[in-house]
């Protein structure tokens, strides 16, 4: 009987086996034929939404410039800046012969050809290390303009090194702060002007051409030999007033002044349209440009970044999130020059990901959303945009926000 088991077993496994097979060709399982809806699948659509709201906002009113690789002196439309500077590492005791300060300039920046005026070194007169310190609430009350120490002719070269030479009252004074006890404590110098067209830049201390202090000196008066130095200065920064002259119906991104403009498009009728979720794929912000009020720095030319508001727009006191990882690169021209928009390929992705697919979903528990646009070196040039606002007549230029998104398929599980 053992052996007649053995035998028939392995027949009737391969009959079932055989049986199942021919089951299954015959009665396939029948899908769902919505699961492969193109909706489903995820096909790439795109819509414009236009601005509902803008405004301009004054993020801040005055930026420390003393880590500025530039410093400038001069004025352009309604800005003028002067520069500061302190030399704290003179010889001890030191008898100065000659005494002259290079500059090296790095650019110029003017609405019409400028003409070349005179700069004049005054001493300060309360020791300072940045031009945000409360001496310089009112600068023109820290110098001691009855004390000219040695001028210089600025042009609008764009490439030239100055030499400021000093007269006997800069000799006199850095005579004087070379022998104090401590000469570290001497409050430096300014550079003033009485009128100027243009805003001429010099390389700072934060550059490779520093500005630099060269003289000659004796240790003592009886000294015959007569030593040649230079030392670069210790701080240096730049003391500005002014802001862009307003146009109306416009928004306004600036430097030093630092002016950012502020939108907020409809993303909550655009989620409305999907109940089930959308993603974001790619995100693009244009701004229609008024060339003829806006001043541009040719060296940076649109030096402009989009930010993520984390506060509504409408507060008194906007929050925008600086952080470097959410900062967008907004300065690709349109091929007629006439908007500025986020520039193209990984620029608009990061700004979907990182910044419009975030509020999208921030909606659904009533977090604030928009966006600044703004200037990233704010205190190394002067530069502004003036931008169309969304009622500026013509909706041609009305700011637009441009998205590539797609349904997410459905869970099939």
């Amino acid at each position: 009987m053992l052996k007649k088991n053995k035998v028939y077993f392995p027949f009737f496994i391969g009959m079932l086996l055989q049986m199942l097979w021919m089951g299954c060709n015959d009665n396939p399982l029948e899908l769902p034929n919505e699961t492969y809806t193109p909706q489903n699948v995820g096909s790439v659509k795109d819509t414009t939404l236009f601005a509902v709201s803008d405004t301009t906002y004054l993020v801040q009113t005055h930026l420390s410039t003393d880590f500025s690789d530039r410093l400038l002196i001069g004025t352009v439309d309604n800005f003028q800046a002067r520069p500061i500077m302190r030399f704290t590492t003179l010889p001890d005791s030191a008898l100065f012969q000659e005494i002259k300060i290079r500059f090296v300039s790095a650019g110029t920046l003017s609405v019409n050809p400028g003409q070349a005026f005179t700069a004049t070194a005054y001493p300060v007169l309360n020791k300072w290390e940045s031009n945000t310190d409360s001496v310089w609430t009112d600068y023109q009350q820290n110098f001691d303009a009855s004390k000219p120490l040695g001028d210089v002719q600025i042009s609008t070269a764009t490439s030239d090194t100055l030499y400021l030479i000093l007269n006997q009252n800069g000799i006199d004074e850095f005579n004087a702060w070379s022998s104090a006890i401590s000469n570290d404590a001497n409050p430096g110098i300014i550079l003033d002007f009485s009128a100027a067209d243009f805003i001429k830049y010099f390389t700072s201390r934060n550059s490779s051409e520093n500005p630099m202090l060269v003289f000659t000196y004796k240790n003592s008066p009886n000294d015959t030999t007569v030593i040649a130095d230079s030392v670069i200065a210790t701080f240096d920064a730049v003391v500005y007033q002014g802001a862009p002259t307003p146009v109306a119906n416009r928004n306004y991104a600036s430097s030093f002044a630092v002016y950012n403009s502020l939108y907020k498009f409809d993303l909550e009728n655009f989620l409305s349209k999907f109940p089930g979720g959308v993603e974001i794929i790619s995100a693009n912000l244009q701004l229609w440009v008024d060339r003829g009020n806006t001043l541009l720095d040719p060296h940076f030319g649109a030096d402009l970044r989009v930010f993520k508001l984390t506060s509504e727009i409408e507060n008194s006191s906007v929050v925008i999130d600086s952080s470097t990882s959410r900062i967008i690169q907004f300065s690709q021209w349109s091929a007629d020059s006439s908007f500025l928009e986020v520039n193209s390929g990984g620029e608009r992705q990061r700004l979907a990901r990182q910044i419009i697919q975030p509020q999208l979903i921030g909606l659904q528990d009533n977090k604030p959303y928009g966006l600044a646009v703004g200037f990233l070196n704010n205190n190394t040039h002067y530069s502004y945009f003036a931008f169309y606002k969304r009622n500026a007549g013509s909706a041609a230029r009305r700011p637009r926000l441009i998205l590539k998104y797609q349904i997410p398929p459905e869970t099939r599980f």
